[in-house]
């Protein structure tokens, strides 16, 4: 690794499929990241990114032998900096930004669009089951209240649109 290139930690939930999020946010410092670290668990979006760009990839597998939390700490502790990708679906994030403050690690916390997101698995739900139950719609977004709360929005924001 370049000296001076910063070592980035990446946390998103492994249901956050908008590769272009998250390509617009690294792009942004792309020049100075000298290597990118994850835990291989679901972060596929990252491993794409460092694939991409040629950016070396530190992989901290959670198996038999490492549970998530301790992936976590050492992913946070191998890092110069962090970044947590938020789109509701994680219940670590909060447990991450808060291990980051106790040990002073810079990080930056991204509330990702839902919207952008999911909107194409929305519409088609919304084609498909226009009389869906509230409780389908919960298990499809994974029984996040925050998920289940911008997707009952956003599927009145479809209505209006359609109408």
């Amino acid at each position: 690794m370049e000296k001076n290139k910063i070592k980035l930690g990446i946390f998103c939930s492994s249901s956050f499929k908008n590769y272009p999020f998250i390509e617009g946010v690294l792009n942004k410092k792309v020049e100075e990241i000298g290597l990118i670290i994850s835990n291989n668990s679901g972060y596929k979006l990252p491993e794409k990114y460092s694939h991409e760009k040629n950016i070396p990839t530190l992989y901290y597998p959670i198996g038999k032998n490492l549970n998530a939390l301790k992936a976590n700490d050492l992913i946070i502790k191998a890092s110069d900096c962090v970044l947590i990708v938020d789109d509701g679906n994680s219940k670590n994030n909060d447990t991450i930004r808060k291990k980051c403050g106790i040990i002073n690690k810079k990080f930056t916390f991204i509330n990702a669009p839902l919207e952008d997101t999911i909107l194409d698995a929305v519409k088609e739900f919304f084609d498909t089951f226009e009389k869906a139950k509230e409780s389908d719609l919960r298990d499809w977004v994974c029984e996040s209240k925050r998920g289940f709360d911008k997707l009952i929005k956003l599927r009145e924001k479809y209505h209006k649109l359609i109408k």
